[in-house]
């Protein structure tokens, strides 16, 4: 996928990552993939997919529908200097979420166990507050990028994971798409991106 070799800490803290994404599979249904290797593609390798996306960001960066922290807290491992916050509705995904942050002994990421709205994006102190968002098939985009927009600051960029086909309506030149095949299964994927200071 044209990724640069992770770091031996980096690779060590994806691994327990996982180890403990297949321990808790076995109680909670957290993901569909049950295999170490269908989880480190699917889930692992998919996520890092981002990274040459987002090498230039710098501060704070929000995970809407962090599910088992995918792409989010494998990001999170990787720029470890990067402040995330996850947002997910399901408490047990949550609960998984911090136990993988403390056992990791990560800092500079924080869980919100929330809903996402327009509404509550001010409530919960999300607005205008970060340089980027990403999401993968938590929902539409149609449906996620005006709570993005909403979160990012000015200059800030929104990374979709997605297998829809999505139009801003009048301003498609503004999208970029990223295409890319997972390495085993040749499963085709796609980021859109979308920069706030376009829009």
């Amino acid at each position: 996928m044209g990724l640069e070799p992770c770091q031996d800490f980096v690779k060590e803290q994806l691994f327990l990552f996982n180890e403990l994404l297949l321990k808790w599979n076995r109680r909670i249904n957290l993901t569909g993939h049950k295999t170490a290797k269908e989880s480190l593609e699917k889930n692992f390798i998919d996520s890092l997919a981002l990274v040459p996306l987002m090498v230039k960001i710098k501060g704070k960066v929000l995970d809407i529908g962090s599910g088992a922290g995918f792409p989010g807290l494998v990001l999170k491992i990787y720029f470890s200097c990067l402040n995330f916050t996850f947002i997910e509705v399901d408490r047990k995904k949550t609960a998984f979420l911090a136990t993988v942050i403390r056992e990791l002994k990560i800092t500079g990421a924080e869980i919100l166990t929330e809903f996402l709205t327009i509404k509550n994006i001010k409530l919960l102190g999300l607005e205008s507050r970060f340089e980027a968002v990403v999401s993968r098939a938590t929902a539409s985009v149609d449906h996620l990028f005006p709570l993005a927009k909403k979160c990012l600051k000015k200059d800030g960029i929104y990374l979709a994971m997605t297998s829809d086909e999505f139009f801003l309506e009048g301003e498609k030149e503004k999208i970029e798409e990223c295409s890319y095949s997972l390495p085993f299964s040749n499963l085709k994927r796609k980021i859109i991106v979308l920069k706030n200071d376009k829009l």
